[in-house]
């Protein structure tokens, strides 16, 4: 076997046993965001702390990082808007909300109606086993992410297949997720 023969093999060999690499940096935009059901105003409290503040709290709220732009809508809104450091609402014509919000990942991201293979990911990891946890924990890995940081369960959805052998349940009564947050916390 020549030299470059054996570099090649011990390069992919080394590649084998590496940990998957971390998941890059990512946005998420948030059109016309809402607290409490209501658009957020622009300003944290009265006319104060207006734009990044309120933004990067709505940001940690939503488990992202930072706001990495923000944009304002000016009224007459057609709708109040609720201050987020106090809850107080704002329903005059000059009240101001966001038009959209960009949070960036900071190593998280959110998996709404997670999919493996082009099936809803069911709620256990093997036919009626490992359930909840190991499930989602296994599907952030095949992402990139180091664990599942929070999930939820999705009842009575069907098709869903299992992580572990790709088995299918297919019968209506499958339980699957309706969102996971993974991340490398």
């Amino acid at each position: 076997m020549t030299r470059l023969a054996r570099a090649v093999l011990a390069a992919l060999a080394l590649m084998a046993v590496m940990p998957p690499a971390q998941a890059s940096a990512q946005t998420q935009t948030f059109g016309e965001p809402r607290y409490k059901g209501q658009l957020i105003d622009w300003c944290y409290t009265w006319s104060t702390d207006c734009g990044k503040l309120p933004a990067d709290r709505y940001c940690a709220m939503k488990h992202f990082g930072n706001a990495t732009d923000f944009e304002q809508k000016n009224g007459p809104l057609g709708e109040p808007t609720i201050l987020m450091g106090d809850g107080k609402i704002c329903d005059g014509d000059n009240c101001s909300a966001f038009e959209s919000i960009t949070c960036e990942t900071a190593g998280a991201k959110r998996f709404d109606a997670p999919t493996f293979k082009g099936k809803r990911v069911d709620w256990c990891y093997r036919w009626s086993a490992d359930c909840g946890k190991k499930a989602a924990d296994r599907f952030c890995s095949t992402k990139g992410f180091s664990r599942a940081l929070e999930f939820e369960q999705d009842e009575n959805i069907a098709p869903t297949i299992t992580l572990f052998d790709g088995k299918q349940c297919t019968d209506g009564k499958c339980d699957g997720f309706s969102y996971i947050l993974c991340g490398n916390e």
